[in-house]
């Protein structure tokens, strides 16, 4: 479903179009929060655009982004969309796991931000599309079915409403006249009427206007009120059709029964769930240890089937490594030592030398001759008559014998003089080495004497020669490549278990019976090895050798040995929860041991009168339940409550208010400070969290079947077949789970949280992420569990999720429970309310709201919109006193409204507020 708001032919006075250049800009906020959780909400404003600019201060700016609530964080990415005032903002689910007054606060915040610009707003929430769409295009399965103007919106709307009259327990033949009694009444009241009577219930559909005249119920309303005053009915109350009913019935007429060209079951389609219909499992069978193992062993060979990156990282890049480190062993230094270096000019080949003679004597010319005599024929040798020649010529050619010329010598008199380079590192005593022997030669007069001078290298020792430490080097190398081959065997196969522990499924196979123990089969295989060895000792091939007994071995493996004790009772620790305990004993942890504090807020809600903890239809029994984080933070606080067998019990609070931290308890992941949770007769847990704990690469069909086995299922075809058909699967039955779109992951995941037969199903948001259409296939879901008296735990941010399905809410506020009852106690505690919506044309808005707090002063909750206008009235009952707060009977109201609205020819809509009222104070 999207809605349009604002997004005209023109506005502004500006053309929009998707190819025009005038939409200089467009702000995008995705259905995920897109922002560093490291980062401070002001720096992430500024990273976005805002810069230095704004002097605005907030008590959130400095909070680490993943510091902020749900709430917070969709206002913080609603608005860097809206930054640099672009002219088309496309919002994707912005009241996406929020609560009822974060989402009531980002409808503000878009109204405010709206005014000049297109937003093009996604949305599963009906009311939201309806409080804010101008234009509404309601979309099916790809397909547009409908757009549907602020016009077409008052007139499905206020077709009619709904009046439903609830009768107290009363003999048969009362009851049969109080109902007659009713249908009188309605027969004389409004002839065009139709009801239903189901029960105790009489369902009465009133239209609004009958031949374009607005009708008055007030007559109506009040025989009902004296009904009430005389105990003919218990209460009765009014409601209106939503947005959420035009979807569906748009949805049923678009679709008829095919989908996509695939043939679609109907969504009024029975599935006959009873227990004799329904799939057996044995919940007090416990499978055998060989029997967990093929199934997760199934599961591990389906899953790597389709996994090839980790394939590839177990077979074959170890196997490259490997190749990898052969060939660098190959080219290992080899062992070598350094060499003495004798000093002569060969030491620099193919290195010009000069030398140069000026008034020699006979020594120094017979010296000089000597120096030149491998001068003849050698193209290298550069011979001056004298030196000043030789000066010019080294400076003439500086830059063409850069590294070809390290040394010579000249002779002027009797002074002789060594040229050398420094860049040549051994020219100095080598041109000097040779002008020595030249000398000694002249003066002893004998070529057989020589002097030579030899450059001996430094004596190290193998350990740190040069030619060692390369060699360490590389054999480091090499072992640093097996270790990463190796280490990607094991990665591979750890991060399948890391992998399930973090998106849950590791906690589903836990409350399906999977221990801890199944995950240790190391020991298994060193088994299956010592077995092996005896197995060949029997045929006398000894074929075992004792590791201990070798000395290279023995200190690796006794090493080994004490790392693997230290590592698993490191893996114990953290698996069985002791790590929590001891950090509470650490941390010093408050020990919440008190009686049970229930607060009421504003006198307004009662606690719950039916606790009862030794009642023998107790499924579960919370006491004093308290939960304390590190720094002292204090998640829950002395919360007690009890869930009876076949109820379906609701959680109700904010953001932040403990519904997670109850469930995280109840299922294990988290232990409580103080209080107890005694389980009466549990059959198990099945728990639905807010993520899809399925496999991604497995099918539809094959998740069923694992949950299947592991629920101990014996006809896991006829579960499949049932499963597809419950949940509107069957096109997906061989589709992989990454493959499925958010709605039909979501309904995979309650699929396989409703399989079996355990006691108690934990259900944490189970319809996020669901269109109205296939909420109804939860709920009914839900409907089913209770009918085979199961008990379900159920928190849902949708209001008439709660209010229509749960027997008994508990409402959470800062970890307290303040409240616990009926969904119509709560409502009649927290003030019997109806919401009125009236409709208009846009130029009447400000005569329209002017006149209305003139006629209703004590309106709560007034927002005004582009085409409607609501707000919230108490009404009082009739056996109660006139307050400032409930000044009106619900005839009153309607008698009010019809000449309010008569007189200025507009249309309005009355109905019962659900519980979000009770939210509201909750918050």
């Amino acid at each position: 479903m999207i809605s349009l708001m604002s997004l005209r032919d023109r506005f502004n006075g500006v053309s929009v179009s998707s190819s025009g250049s005038s939409v200089t800009s467009t702000g995008l906020l995705l259905s995920t929060v897109v922002m560093d959780s490291v980062v401070p909400a002001r720096e992430v404003v500024v990273a976005f655009g805002l810069g230095s600019k704004s002097s605005t201060r907030s008590s959130y700016e400095r909070y680490m982004s993943s510091e902020l609530s749900g709430g917070y964080k969709r206002r913080l990415s609603i608005g860097i969309a809206f930054l640099g005032s672009p002219s088309l903002v496309i919002l994707d689910e912005p009241c996406s796991a929020v609560d009822t007054k974060a989402r009531k606060n980002i409808w503000e915040l878009v109204e405010k931000l709206k005014k000049g610009r297109a937003i093009v707003l996604a949305t599963h929430y009906l009311d939201e599309a309806e409080h804010l769409g101008d234009n509404i295009v309601l979309m099916s399965n790809g397909k547009v079915m409908t757009e549907t103007s602020p016009s077409a919106v008052k007139t499905e709307l206020t077709k009619s409403f709904v009046l439903k009259a609830t009768l107290p327990k009363m003999e048969e033949d009362r009851r049969y006249q109080a109902i007659e009694d009713v249908k009188t009444l309605i027969e004389n009241q409004s002839p065009s009427c139709s009801y239903d009577i189901q029960g105790n219930e009489i369902n009465m559909i009133l239209p609004y206007y009958t031949n374009s005249i607005l009708n008055n119920y007030e007559p109506l309303l009040k025989t009902l009120e004296k009904m009430e005053d005389e105990g003919k009915i218990a209460h009765f109350q009014v409601i209106s059709k939503n947005l959420e009913d035009v979807f569906n019935q748009y949805n049923t007429t678009a679709n008829g029964n095919h989908h996509n060209g695939i043939p679609r079951p109907n969504m009024e389609k029975k599935v006959n769930l009873s227990k004799d219909h329904k799939p057996k499992s044995d919940e007090n069978r416990q499978l055998s240890v060989m029997e967990l193992v093929k199934i997760l062993f199934w599961k591990r060979i389906t899953h790597f089937r389709r996994n090839y990156r980790v394939l590839v990282s177990i077979l074959i890049l170890p196997a490259i490594f490997e190749m990898i480190a052969v060939g660098f062993m190959k080219l290992r230094p080899p062992d070598e030592y350094d060499v003495a270096l004798k000093f002569s000019p060969e030491v620099y080949e193919k290195s010009t030398e000069f030398y140069s003679l000026e008034n020699g004597n006979n020594f120094t010319t017979g010296a000089y001759n000597k120096i030149v005599e491998h001068c003849t024929g050698n193209e290298f040798c550069e011979i001056f008559d004298n030196s000043k020649e030789a000066f010019k010529w080294i400076l003439r050619t500086n830059d063409d014998y850069i590294e070809r010329r390290y040394g010579g010598n000249s002779f002027n008199g009797s002074k002789a003089v060594v040229w050398y380079n420094n860049k040549g590192y051994h020219s100095m005593p080598i041109y000097l080495n040779q002008l020595n022997n030249a000398l000694f030669k002249e003066e002893l007069n004998d070529t057989g004497y020589s002097i030579d001078a030899v450059n001996h290298p430094l004596k190290l020792g193998q350990d740190i020669s040069t030619t060692s430490v390369l060699q360490q080097v590389a054999d480091a190398g090499i072992a640093l490549i097996l270790l990463i081959a190796m280490s990607l065997v094991l990665a591979g196969g750890s991060v399948f278990i890391v992998s399930e522990r973090v998106s849950g499924e590791k906690l589903q196979q836990k409350l399906c019976g999977v221990t801890r123990k199944i995950y240790c089969d190391g020991l298994l295989e060193l088994c299956k090895n010592f077995i092996t060895a005896l197995f060949f000792q029997k045929f006398g091939i000894d074929s075992y050798k004792d590791p201990i007994g070798s000395d290279l071995l023995a200190p690796h493996l006794s090493m080994l040995a004490v790392i693997g004790v230290i590592a698993m009772a490191t893996n114990y620790v953290i698996e069985s929860g002791l790590w929590r305990t001891m950090l509470a004993k650490v941390y010093h942890e408050k020990n919440f041991n008190g009686e049970l504090k229930i607060v009421s807020i504003q006198n307004t809600m009662q606690k719950d009168t039916k606790f009862n903890a030794k009642d023998k239809s107790n499924c579960v029994v919370v006491e004093n339940l308290s939960k304390t984080y590190r720094r002292g933070v204090l998640a829950l606080n002395n919360a007690s409550f009890v869930i009876k067998t076949g109820e379906c019990f609701g959680l109700l609070g904010a953001n932040g208010a403990g519904k997670s931290t109850i469930f995280g308890i109840l299922s294990g992941q988290l232990k409580q400070t103080s209080g107890t949770v005694e389980f009466k007769d549990c059959q198990g847990i099945s728990y639905c969290p807010q993520t899809n704990a399925v496999d991604n690469l497995l099918t539809v069909r094959e998740v069923i079947i694992f949950y299947g086995k592991l629920r101990k299922i014996s006809d896991l075809n006829k579960l499949v077949l049932t499963t597809l058909a419950t949940y509107h699967l069957e096109p997906y039955e061989n589709v992989l789970v990454k493959n499925l779109s958010g709605g039909n992951r979501r309904k995979l995941s309650v699929a396989v949280t409703c399989m079996g037969n355990t006691s108690l199903v934990l259900m944490d948001e189970p319809t996020s992420d669901m269109d109205p259409v296939t909420r109804s296939l939860v709920y009914k879901s839900i409907d089913n569990l209770i009918r085979q008296n199961r008990s379900v735990l159920l928190t849902s941010h949708t209001i008439s999720e709660i209010d229509n399905i749960c027997h008994r809410i508990a409402i959470l506020k800062n970890g307290h429970i303040i409240s616990t009852g009926t969904p119509s106690e709560l409502k009649m505690a927290s003030g019997n309310s109806y919401a009125v919506t009236i409709f208009f044309d846009k130029v009447e808005s400000l005569t329209i709201e002017r006149d209305l707090k003139r006629e209703f002063p004590n309106v709560e909750s007034l927002v005004i919109h582009c085409h409607t206008l609501q707000f919230i009235v108490q009404i009082k009952s009739s056996n109660t006193t006139t307050t400032e707060e409930s000044p009106w009977l619900l005839s009153e109201l309607f008698s009010k409204l019809h000449k309010f609205c008569d007189d200025r020819n507009i249309s309005y809509t009355v109905s019962q507020c659900l519980l979000d009222r009770v939210s509201e104070i909750s918050q």
